[in-house]
């Protein structure tokens, strides 16, 4: 599910991986990656707050997801908060 979920982000279907995203997290709640890319789908759906919750939660799951921790960073930067 997780991998359909990168699918459907790679063609530019952000409702439908997150919604794929989020039936992996129905499975496996603590999954890193699942959680990581949730936050970009909620990212390209226009919901920041929804976009940091998953990126944060992802990087607790997993502080070495370097996936996880870029689109933070890059989340972060966009934002405008320098302090994370």
């Amino acid at each position: 599910l997780n991998n359909l979920g990168v699918t459907l982000l790679d063609a530019d279907n952000p409702a439908g991986a997150e919604a794929a995203c989020r039936a992996a997290l129905d499975l496996a709640p603590t999954y890193a990656l699942a959680r990581g890319n949730l936050g970009l789908a909620r990212h390209r759906l226009d919901d920041p707050a929804g976009a940091e919750a998953a990126y944060r939660e992802a990087v607790r799951l997993d502080p070495t997801l370097v996936m996880a921790c870029n689109n933070l960073g890059v989340f972060l930067r966009e934002k405008g908060d320098r302090a994370g």
